[in-house]
């Protein structure tokens, strides 16, 4: 556990120590394709895609039933969860260079998931345990 912590501090901070302070905006933090064109919602559609994930694998996620968020991809009530997401693939997108290592790192067992992979966290629990877990992975605390 503490082997990841350090690895991804240390990755924190070589990203940051080459990065313009002008970049630090809104842009690390939005997927741009997670989005709907017309509305500019997240959408949970797209959003299960990314993951390669099933539109019912989010719901619970999300708090929403999968019947609900089938019918309703953008809707409003799924939308903090949804950024939840959001932030969770453009902060690992941002350290781990590319949506290849974003997907393995989200499958991969970790034993201070007690081998869940991190993903587990969104499909068992909420999109906000994810969330929470990457930042504190970033931010060097212990999970």
């Amino acid at each position: 556990m503490a082997a990841l912590g350090d690895a991804i501090a240390n990755l924190t901070q070589v990203f940051e120590a080459g990065k313009p302070k002008e970049e630090h905006a809104l842009g690390e933090t939005m997927v741009e394709e997670f989005h709907d064109q017309a509305t500019g919602r997240l959408d949970s559609d797209a959003v299960a895609r990314g993951l390669g994930i099933s539109v019912s694998g989010l719901a619970k996620a999300v708090g929403l039933t999968p019947s609900a968020l089938s019918k309703r991809p953008h809707a409003k009530a799924a939308q903090d969860a949804l950024r939840e997401i959001e932030f969770t693939v453009a902060a690992l997108r941002r350290l781990l260079g590319s949506d290849a290592r974003v997907r393995a790192w989200l499958n991969a067992p970790h034993p201070d998931l007690g081998g869940d992979a991190p993903l587990a966290l969104l499909t068992k629990g909420s999109a906000k345990d994810l969330a929470d877990y990457v930042r504190g992975a970033l931010s060097g605390q212990p999970t």
